[in-house]
């Protein structure tokens, strides 16, 4: 059981990501990919003759990349005093493009590591810095001209998306409100871009949900046929699952598959049915099923309520449920005095699963249970299929009483998810005194490995 594949209209929101950040890598990639030339047949041996500039038959392009040397970081050169934006531009534009022709040399002669990436982004990003430091100081200079020059309206749109690019989100919000302040009815598409990050930045902000559904809301009823649009009404239904507006998000899906390039898109359309049945789920009680422990006790429902828990379906073979393991231990160790997390294993070998789960840290607070997937183990019901899902990972949150109250939540979003459902964890209790007044180390909250509830 693997994950769905996430359609376009799901992955408007990670497009647009890209579309903002990458370095346009594509033919990088693409040259990387090819297959190398040939190797010539071996010559016999000659005396050697006198030795010759290689270069001179070596294309400019092909020439590797001359590497920079280590150590101690140039002194930083001050930057000219732009009269203009198209100045500004003009002086970054060729060391953004030194960094693409980098890429593309390393690409092409296939020395490109994962290293390499990492410094040549770096790069990148001091530059993009740079630019931004330097627009910041002509916006601020422009102020006291008068007239205001025109390139204003491009240069403070860039701060805005350079700030959104960079996840400065508060900052975004600041340089889009100064945005709107100039150019609001200067110009509908860059209005529309800033509008639409604007609002995206106050969704990102934990704590802020109401604000954002106003500001997605009011996005959405403004330029609803936008592209930015399908992005909006994606974190829309997200902040109605963190303002526990399920509902709300319920009447948005259902209004989202009426939309023209929905019904243009089985895929969407198909992913967005998804999202309206996992909703379907939410207030329902859990089913009963069976697990067992790490030690073969059997466990059912009973033993589970009492107290906030999560279930997390998965398999230890499974690349993608180890990737998002981590994530799991960090919400299990910051509200274990508030929840239990069980790591509901799917295996279909119970061996390989008991033999990662010995090795499993105690102190990672999971309290790993078995379902398994193993044909002839009896005819137990498989609470997976109860539930009706087919693909792992899958996290499922349910009440003390034993109710869904989240189902399908994605890794990324399971910390604040949480956050929103608990609020801040409890922490651990003073440790006890005795009678002399000497501390005493307090009991460990939660349980160990293996054992009920």
């Amino acid at each position: 059981m693997k994950r769905i594949p996430l359609p376009t209209l799901a992955l408007s929101i990670a497009c647009a990501v890209l579309v903002l950040t990458a370095v346009d890598a594509s033919k990088s990639v693409a040259r990387a990919q090819e297959k190398p030339a040939a190797e010539p047949e071996a010559k016999p041996k000659q005396d050697p003759a006198p030795a010759e500039d290689a270069s001179k038959d070596t294309p400019e392009s092909d020439k590797p990349a001359q590497e920079k040397p280590e150590g101690d970081a140039p002194a930083e050169a001050k930057l000219p005093d732009f009269k203009n934006y198209e100045e500004i531009v003009a002086h970054f534009e060729p060391l953004r493009a030194e960094i693409q022709q980098d890429y593309e040399q390393k690409a092409r002669l296939r020395r490109l590591t994962p290293d390499d990436v990492e410094k040549l982004n770096s790069r990148l990003k001091a530059i993009d810095e740079k630019f931004v430091d330097a627009v910041e100081v002509y916006v601020e200079k422009a102020k006291e001209w008068n007239p205001a020059p025109a390139d204003l309206l491009p240069a403070r749109r860039e701060l805005v998306m350079f700030s959104s690019r960079f996840g400065e989100w508060e900052k975004t919000i600041e340089q889009a409100d100064s945005f709107m302040e100039h150019h609001e009815k200067d110009d509908a598409d860059s209005t529309r871009e800033v509008s639409w990050l604007r609002a995206d930045a106050i969704s990102q902000i934990e704590g802020r949900e109401e604000e954002a559904v106003k500001e997605l809301a009011g996005f959405i009823e403004n330029f609803g046929e936008s592209f930015e649009a399908g992005m909006a009404r994606m974190q829309l239904y997200r902040m109605y699952l963190y303002t526990d507006r399920v509902d709300s998000a319920k009447r948005l899906l259902h209004g989202m598959l009426e939309l023209p390039e929905v019904i243009e898109d089985p895929n969407a359309g198909d992913f967005i049915a998804t999202l309206i049945d996992n909703l379907g789920n939410i207030g329902e009680k859990l089913p009963d099923f069976k697990h067992q422990t790490p030690e073969g006790d059997p466990q059912s429902r009973a033993n589970l309520v009492g107290k906030p828990f999560i279930l997390w379906y998965w398999s230890s073979t499974e690349g993608v449920c180890l990737e998002e393991l981590p994530a799991l231990r960090e919400v299990a160790k910051t509200w274990k005095n508030d929840l239990r997390v069980f790591p509901i294993s799917v295996n279909g070998s119970k061996e390989a699963w008991k033999e990662f789960v010995d090795q499993e840290d105690e102190s990672s607070n999971l309290l790993h249970r078995f379902e398994g997937n193993v044909e002839g183990e009896g005819d137990e019901k498989l609470s997976s299929t109860e539930m009706g899902f087919s693909v792992i990972p899958m996290t499922i949150l349910v009440t003390a009483e034993g109710r869904i109250h989240r189902f399908d939540v994605p890794s990324p979003e399971l910390e604040r998810t949480v956050r929103a459902w608990l609020g801040e964890p409890t922490p651990d209790p003073e440790p006890a005194k005795k009678a002399d007044g000497s501390g005493e180390k307090a009991p460990e909250s939660g349980e160990k490995k293996g054992q009920g509830s």
